[in-house]
């Protein structure tokens, strides 16, 4: 671990991990490296060949913004700002290796889900905090000694408060360890330099091949893929779907505020709905503006969506949502007149920052919430019997514990 000072001394760059040329001189630096922009169908995930490997067991794996990593072994302990990192980390039974985390408290939803999976625990108690006061300072980096960074680096260039320079970056990732993360949970902000947006899965094979765990990558995609298989024709036609309305936090029933999302422009945060074929309530309202904004009583009303959902119901419990969400909307005048609220769909939203563990059971709650009469009731994390489930619990928990 380096010393405390501000001048962390000559390249402690570990021996088995470094950057291909290109990358230091290019990409990283840049934070660009070109590209449309576009992505794969959800579930799909690239044909091209990004890990590559040697005769002396070395082997690279390339991944947008950073563009190629080189590794001569496996890294064992990482860092991340965001649970969906976490998550296809800990999916490729790498929970022991967390070492520094954005806000350890802030993977509570995280942690409800895990108790779902019979064996599996996690914990992230012992983890550094990376995210203070708003901020993330280099120095916890140095502290941590994470053996790689589950971050995109334009992340701490440019949200989260970090503003990092360039060299902050590379020095970073020189004395201490590779960034090899993606931003895509949301369309990204204009301040991002433009580089193809990777579907779940298409992140989540790129961190398989920096882990060597392809076979656990192709089980969780064939869970992923046979349950959507299940669900897809079971659907009732468009026609007969109610319309969605998602929302964020900013969702104030006693001012007249609220923050809608919309759900179809892209990022992982949305991709269950889109596998479900949801129905955006705000489609047309929101033509041609961004993917987020803020509306009020007026708009919603005249919108009137038929379910509301809001966002981050895993990390909550329900008193929090019926206290701070639902009350007041069913107390106010002009809450009370909407269809959601007269018909009793308000919902706790799924979570989105979500890899391959979130995502199937943000997919069931949805399937449950949104279409009762196909896949049941939905009640609540925890609530269902194994006849209930629409996937199977143990098998992801064999997944993570490399029973494959």
């Amino acid at each position: 671990m380096p010393d405390d000072s501000s001048d962390h001394g000559a390249p402690t760059r570990r021996d088995y991990m470094k950057y291909g040329g290109a990358v230091v001189g290019g990409s990283l630096l840049a934070g660009c490296t070109g590209g449309s922009g576009d992505s794969s169908p959800e579930g799909e995930t690239s044909t091209d060949e990004t890990a590559e490997s040697s005769g002396d067991q070395s082997y690279s794996v390339t991944i947008e913004p950073t563009g190629r990593v080189e590794f001569d072994e496996v890294p064992g302990t990482w860092a991340s700002l965001d649970a969906d990192e976490a998550d296809m980390a800990y999916a490729l039974g790498q929970g022991d290796g967390l070492v520094a985390y954005g806000e350890p408290k802030k993977l509570a939803g995280f942690t409800r889900w895990m108790d779902q999976l019979p064996d599996v625990a996690f914990d992230p108690t012992d983890a550094l905090r990376l995210k203070v006061g708003g901020t993330v300072d280099p120095e916890l980096f140095y502290e941590a000694d994470a053996d790689v960074h589950l971050i995109d680096p334009n992340t701490l260039r440019i949200a989260d408060g970090a503003h990092w320079s360039n060299e902050e970056i590379v020095e970073v990732s020189d004395r201490v360890g590779p960034f090899i993360g993606h931003s895509n949970r949301t369309p990204r902000p204009e301040e991002y330099p433009e580089y193809p947006m990777y579907s779940l899965y298409e992140e989540f094979e790129k961190y398989a091949q920096v882990y060597q765990q392809q076979e656990r990558f192709e089980a969780f995609e064939t869970v992923h893929d046979e349950l959507l298989s299940d669900i897809r024709p079971e659907l009732p036609p468009e026609s007969e779907r109610p319309t969605v309305g998602m929302f964020t936090g900013g969702f104030k029933p006693d001012e007249g505020r609220f923050d809608v999302r919309d759900f179809t422009q892209g990022g992982t945060e949305g991709k269950q709905y889109r596998d479900l074929g949801a129905i955006n309530a705000f489609e047309d309202a929101l033509e041609g503006r961004s993917y987020k904004a803020t509306i009020d009583y007026e708009l919603l009303l005249e919108v009137d969506p038929d379910v509301i959902l809001i966002q981050w119901g895993a990390e909550h419990p329900r008193e929090r949502y019926e206290n701070r969400f639902f009350e007041p909307l069913r107390k106010n005048e002009f809450g009370a007149q909407l269809t959601a609220v007269q018909n009793g769909r308000l919902y706790m939203g799924a979570d989105p920052a979500q890899g391959p563990i979130f995502n199937l059971f943000n997919t069931e709650m949805l399937a449950k919430q949104l279409y009762p009469e196909q896949f049941g009731e939905w009640k609540g994390i925890g609530e269902h019997t194994d006849a209930e489930r629409l996937f199977d619990r143990q098998r992801v928990a064999d997944i993570i514990n490399g029973n494959l």
